[in-house]
């Protein structure tokens, strides 16, 4: 056993299979062992290096590793995935894990104390506690709303409820239920503080959680929290490395030398990161109640902070280039100042209602996809689009990604209530018939006129965009401009250049 340089154990609750390879990766040794087996076999083994999946009984198995001399490297299951080949059973999984601590690159878990793991028990069932808790009232609200009995949302129907069984005929043994339900509530309150002083006493004795409660707005649960699942901190090279392992930092989507960056990444701890956001908010609210020396360098922070769900982007369309989008965007712009709105940015276009493919509206949809902002605002849903069809899907695409639509005279679409799909698909067929009946009088119109022998469509040669564009074209193709060049930055065809040229050329 004394060319092993590597071990790889696939953990079982009473097997394990090991995989032993060579400083060159040679396999030289595997099989499947029992619990005490395995420790007698591992403690005959010289001091190296023994990897593992991080997952239930990894953390014990590591230190116990560490107390023989060994030196035990916990991976993350969804890094070893990639090295499994062909088909998966316990020795392939076990060379895998072989294969992925190999690699110069790979990131490792730090295995967690015995502490640790007691105190991230505790939290454990406190969590399971408080949605108990939550879970009873809820199930108290509607046993009473069944029964035509509406209570406020929380914990009020528990301070109410001997009043309202005295003041209602409620059928004895529901009555009785609801008692029953009611010392439960009180019963969870009670082991949820019981347990939470249990945190604070544990908490006492930590040094890490004493720094961490040294910070501004960073309580209990916080300090206790972090200090379970990440310990010391020494795993990270910085705390930017923390953050991104948390998923505080923007997902990167990066790709041709084009840098672009999206919402956070929402990556590992959820419970941590939930933490920290509530005491960065708690931060906000309380601000300028912190030390001169932590309020100085926020203000710039402060002073420039958008409330959350208040970044909007506007939206304006016309229909021909005609008309013009400035007393929407003046209205719009308006609105958003009184209402506490941060503009994103102001998309205008020109097109019809019933085209889907609208270039500055799918810039819009790319930012409302990737969390960049959290509502759209139109002077009138006809300006978003006349189809009842692209209304409501474009609607549900927006619910999905938590964003809204929301006209100038401050009514939201929301889809995820009956009400608001009954009013988007109730306004959008309104648009719709708008759209329909304008057409019907036109092409009447237009068949009365041809009836009376007028003649339709415009003047021959006159041509009002291609006289308006005239001075500019003219003066590019002075420059030495390509047909194609121009075309594309006067938004025309170039068979449309090529004629403005000619016409000019004869009448010159």
């Amino acid at each position: 056993m004394e060319n092993i340089a590597l071990i790889g154990i696939d953990l079982g609750k009473n097997s394990f299979h090991i995989h032993c390879q060579d400083h060159r990766g040679k396999a030289v040794y595997r099989k499947k062992f029992t619990r005490p087996k395995l420790i007698e076999f591992l403690a005959t083994c010289p001091a190296t290096t023994i990897a593992m999946e991080a997952c239930g009984g990894s953390h014990f198995m590591a230190r116990k590793l560490a107390e023989l001399g060994h030196f035990p490297k916990l991976i993350s299951p969804q890094f070893v995935r990639p090295f499994v080949k062909s088909n998966k059973n316990d020795f392939v999984d076990a060379e895998a894990i072989c294969e992925a601590a190999s690699r110069p690159s790979m990131r490792f878990v730090q295995p967690r104390t015995e502490s640790q793991q007691a105190m991230r028990a505790l939290h454990r069932v406190r969590e399971s506690l408080v949605q108990d808790k939550v879970k009873t009232t809820n199930q108290m609200h509607a046993f009473l709303l069944e029964f035509g009995i509406s209570v406020p949302r929380g914990a009020a129907v528990i301070s109410r409820l001997s009043t309202l069984l005295e003041d209602s005929s409620l059928p004895l043994y529901l009555s009785q239920l609801l008692l029953k339900l009611q010392q439960h509530y009180h019963y969870l309150v009670e082991q949820i503080k019981d347990l939470e002083s249990q945190l604070k006493r544990k908490l006492d004795e930590d040094e890490v959680g004493q720094r961490l409660l040294s910070i501004p707005c960073v309580g209990t649960l916080t300090a206790s929290t972090i200090s379970t699942e990440i310990g010391d901190g020494k795993q990270y090279a910085s705390s930017r490395d923390f953050a991104a392992a948390t998923g505080l930092v923007p997902r990167q989507y990066s790709t041709g030398g084009r840098t672009t960056l999206l919402g956070i990444s929402k990556r590992g701890n959820k419970k941590i990161r939930t933490l920290l956001v509530q005491c960065a908010r708690v931060f906000i609210v309380c601000f300028g109640q912190q030390p001169a020396h932590i309020n100085q360098g926020v203000p710039i922070q402060k002073s420039r902070r958008v409330q959350l769900g208040h970044r909007a982007a506007i939206y304006c369309r016309v229909s021909t280039a005609d008309q013009s989008c400035e007393r929407q965007e003046f209205d719009l712009r308006a609105f958003a100042g009184r209402a506490g709105y941060d503009v994103v940015g102001i998309f205008k276009e020109t097109g019809s209602g019933t085209k889907l493919d609208r270039a500055e509206r799918k810039k819009v949809l790319a930012l409302a996809q990737s969390r960049q902002i959290d509502a759209i605002l139109v002077t009138e849903l006809s300006r978003w689009g006349r189809s009842t069809l692209d209304l409501l899907n474009t609607l549900r695409e927006l619910e999905n990604w938590k964003v809204s639509v929301i006209a100038m005279n401050g009514m939201a679409f929301d889809l995820s209530s009956p009400y608001g799909r009954m009013l988007a698909t109730f306004l959008s067929g309104i648009a719709e018939f708008e759209r329909d009946l304008i057409s019907e009088r036109v092409k009447s119109g237009l068949a009365v006129a041809k009836a009376r022998g007028k003649r339709l469509g415009r003047q021959a040669g006159v041509r009002p965009k291609s006289d308006r564009l005239l001075p500019k074209v003219v003066a590019m193709r002075a420059e030495g401009r390509s047909y194609r060049w121009i075309a594309r930055e006067l938004g025309i065809s170039k068979n449309t250049v090529a004629d403005i040229v000619q016409r000019h050329r004869a009448n010159a």
